[in-house]
């Protein structure tokens, strides 16, 4: 195979400067996904390339007093396990079955929630932009992301699971130009907490608003027709179709 760099990323090098962290299992799927971009075995846009070298340059500089991040793998297995074991399909012939991520998709979420600040677990990346084509279940992965938010978002130290503490009165909001594309994903994330029956216990979910049993909280659908849209303490917000709204 053809050894392929982006920018100054040197692919050798790092798999050289990786063997100072035996903690890190470069066969784990996120890492996996961006040595198979960023080598050239997986096509991928010019920003997909970019972002991967990021990830990869970023796990050598863990141990360095100057790098406030690190990637905690147990956050990255949270979001993944949450839709292998408790998020299904709604539409099409898969309807029903348990929601298998695939590589990109494990790139995307173990960054978006697998990177956290060392003195707190907060996540680092407050913001995510994805371009996906139609048809790559794009609203419902987005769906499952608004269920966890309501059901299963945490933080804790790094590393330190025991020490979890979930958000109480989560607020999540699924936003769209109008209301019916707001409700896309909305109503998505609905039918999901409704047919998984795990996610169904956690939830109550009424025709206009969805409340977690226990913690209170709400999901709502949102749009520019929304009223009253100061002043909202938000966990998630999901945009769909962000260049229209």
């Amino acid at each position: 195979m053809q050894t392929m760099t982006y920018s100054n990323f040197n692919i050798e090098e790092f798999y050289e400067k990786i063997k100072d962290f035996p903690w890190i299992d470069i066969e784990y799927p996120t890492h996996k996904y961006a040595i198979e971009v960023v080598t050239g075995e997986r096509i991928a846009c010019k920003w997909e390339k970019l972002s991967c070298e990021r990830h990869l340059k970023d796990l050598l500089r863990q141990d360095d007093d100057d790098f406030p991040y690190i990637f905690d793998f147990t956050r990255s297995d949270l979001i993944f396990n949450w839709f292998s074991k408790r998020c299904t399909h709604v539409k099409g012939i898969y309807a029903g079955d348990p929601i298998e991520l695939v590589s990109y998709q494990k790139y995307d979420l173990g960054c978006l929630f697998g990177w956290v600040k060392k003195d707190t677990g907060y996540r680092r990346f407050n913001y995510s932009y994805n371009k996906v084509a139609r048809g790559h279940a794009k609203s419902t992965v987005q769906s499952g992301i608004a269920d966890f938010g309501m059901v299963a978002d945490c933080y804790y130290p790094p590393f330190e699971v025991n020490k979890r503490k979930f958000e109480m009165s989560p607020n999540v909001y699924c936003c769209g130009y109008d209301r019916n594309q707001a409700k896309i994903v909305w109503q998505d994330a609905c039918t999901m907490g409704k047919k998984s029956p795990k996610i169904a216990k956690e939830l109550d979910i009424k025709k206009t608003k969805v409340t977690n049993k226990k913690r209170d909280g709400s999901m709502e659908a949102m749009s520019k027709d929304t009223e009253n849209k100061d002043g909202l303490s938000v966990c998630i917000a999901i945009i769909d179709r962000v260049f229209v709204a």
